[in-house]
């Protein structure tokens, strides 16, 4: 299921099943790949909000030739205290849904594609263990959004289990694997 936050409907959501494939068998390195050639073909641009990957998103982006046709930056916001200040994200919206949530992801995202004025934006928060969870969310949760510069955003939320780089390497090509589909 993903939600969906449309500005333009006085951000009204609505949640459905997205219909989406998970692409998770490919490798992160071709996916990014993938995220880049789109975006050059269509003069976009694209920038990341991230948590629990901890850069791991923008590393996978920032090692394609060429990527800085496309790819302004992103935020490591693995403190609360970042995801306030830097991102923006309401400190009412992580009380009343969690850190780790759709909610938060979408804020993150928004962030990130109003401080760094892209055409796309991409977040990931979770709990990538061994510690860490929450009554909002147990390890191996992670959410993610995908927002777009018209002020449509898609948030979903998965599962994963596994050691904690496991976790960072599946939410990473997730979300890769989204922005390949949506853009």
């Amino acid at each position: 299921m993903h939600i969906i936050y449309n500005k333009s409907k006085g951000g009204e959501v609505s949640v459905e099943n997205d219909g989406l494939g998970e692409i998770l068998g490919e490798d992160a390195a071709d996916l990014a790949k993938e995220i880049v050639e789109r975006l050059k073909a269509k003069g976009e641009t694209v920038s990341f909000a991230e948590s629990c990957t901890a850069g791991n998103v923008c590393r996978q982006i920032g090692g394609v030739a060429g990527a800085s046709a496309v790819f302004m930056g992103g935020v490591v916001s693995y403190a609360v205290e970042i995801k306030k200040r830097i991102l923006g994200v309401d400190e009412k919206i992580m009380q009343k849904y969690g850190v780790v949530s759709e909610e938060t992801a979408v804020e993150m995202a928004r962030g990130a594609l109003n401080a760094m004025k892209t055409t796309w934006a991409g977040a990931v928060t979770g709990y990538a263990g061994p510690g860490g969870g929450d009554e909002h969310a147990s390890v191996g949760t992670v959410c993610f959004a995908v927002a777009h510069c018209s002020g449509a955003v898609r948030a979903f939320r998965r599962e994963f289990e596994g050691a904690r780089g496991e976790i960072v390497e599946a939410a990473t090509k997730f979300l890769l694997s989204k922005l390949v589909e949506l853009i």
